[in-house]
């Protein structure tokens, strides 16, 4: 996904895309515009689904870190506990990532 300096990007990280978000989409044919119709992965550039591989959480210094890998991408995610409480190993996530209109000077 090509980004060029100054741009700025919007990152989202959710566990299910259904328009309705009722339903769990389990396979690659659930994911079918034609199937699934109008959904939040219309609305962002570039998706990428994932899975949560470990989660760390260091009490005393109040830090969590969540691991996910997106097919050999990895991701590592560092926050306040409170933040980062409604991921768990081996959830299924997805991460949207679009460029916003707005931009560094």
């Amino acid at each position: 996904y090509p980004v060029a300096p100054g741009e700025i990007l919007s990152v989202a990280i959710t566990d299910n895309v259904s328009p309705d978000k009722t339903r769990k989409l389990t396979t690659a044919y659930d994911h079918d515009k034609r199937l699934l119709g109008k959904s939040i992965l219309d609305e962002y550039g570039y998706v990428m689904f994932g899975k949560v591989y470990k989660k760390d959480e260091n009490k005393e210094k109040r830090v969590a870190t969540v691991h996910a890998s997106f097919g050999g991408l990895l991701m590592r995610l560092k926050s306040d506990p409170d933040q980062l409480q409604e991921f768990h190993f081996a959830d299924q996530i997805y991460i949207l990532i679009r460029k916003t209109t707005d931009s560094i000077a």
